[in-house]
């Protein structure tokens, strides 16, 4: 069984392997997004969901403004360089993006009795 920090680590380099993906194109947004792991409590990995979140959001704004989608790739490189490694996202990101977004609502496992629940509850 691995360490909750093991756990980490292992979260980190996995969506440092997703941005690569999406930058080099072998995935689009979405699916990363429907990959990203599940029930990490990681402020390096909070960050490069609120990333591949907005770069799915501003496809629109990519095609229209080269210099706009060659930031957004750039930023996912750097922050998937990091995350490829396992190492935490440098101080000056992780303050920033604490000041930007109070909380972030990552993915979650959903046990198939939470599921027919949520179901139920629109019938």
């Amino acid at each position: 069984m691995l360490s909750d920090n093991e756990l980490i680590i292992a979260a980190r380099k996995f969506v440092g392997i997703l941005l690569y993906d999406i930058i080099s194109r072998k995935i689009p947004p979405f699916e990363a997004i429907q990959k990203f792991p599940k029930d990490i409590e990681d402020s390096s990995v909070k960050i490069a969901w609120h990333a591949i979140i907005h770069f799915d959001a501003d496809e629109d704004i990519r095609k229209q403004d080269n210099l706009h989608a060659q930031e957004q790739m750039s930023y996912l490189e750097s922050l998937g360089k990091i995350l490829l490694e396992g190492h935490p996202l440098p101080e000056n990101i992780l303050t920033e993006y604490e000041n930007l977004y109070q909380e972030t609502i990552l993915p979650k496992r959903v046990t198939f009795k939470e599921y027919l629940k949520s179901i139920f509850r629109f019938i």
